[in-house]
């Protein structure tokens, strides 16, 4: 059975912080289409998602279940110091997106070899994916890479040694 007072809640607490559907979903990591249904309910919430939306918006979650409480709930500094090391991220990798691109419109792909044109776009690539994550995912993907290179310099170690 759908709650439609959680989906109004829902709807509630996009208007309160001023976000487009479209905002509001990237925010939570979801496309426009799943915030309308949520808001027009066409679909169950789901748990996870309450809880999800919940922290990313400091959402009372008992108020979004039952209606009872205040709407938000006050952050402890450290969590407001969370938050804007968070945004100061999205922010950095928002301003290094910006610049890659730039740089590459820049310089003339037909002064660069193929190579360069191709790690280039691998950059910019990665970069687009990097930044539709979410900071929590970003630290994850930033420690997996960091394990791959280690692997990859012991790789190169060892078929150096085996010459």
């Amino acid at each position: 059975m759908i709650n439609m007072k959680i989906n109004k809640r829902i709807k509630e607490i996009r208007e309160n912080i001023n976000l487009s559907q479209q905002k509001f979903g990237e925010k939570l990591g979801v496309s426009r289409d799943v915030i309308s249904n949520i808001e027009n309910n066409r679909v169950e919430v789901k748990t996870v998602f309450i809880t999800h939306m919940c922290e990313v918006f400091s959402v009372n979650q008992e108020w979004l279940e039952t209606g009872m409480g205040e709407i938000f709930v006050e952050l402890s500094e450290k969590d407001k110091i969370k938050q804007v090391e968070s945004k100061l991220k999205e922010a950095d990798s928002n301003l290094l997106n910006t610049i890659l691109l730039l740089t590459n419109i820049a310089i003339s792909k037909d002064k660069l070899n193929k190579k360069e044109i191709d790690r280039n776009e691998k950059c910019i690539e990665l970069i687009n994916f990097f930044i539709q994550l979410t900071p929590d995912f970003q630290n994850y993907i930033l420690q997996q890479i960091k394990e791959l290179q280690k692997l990859q310099t012991s790789f190169i170690k060892g078929v150096k040694n085996r010459k």
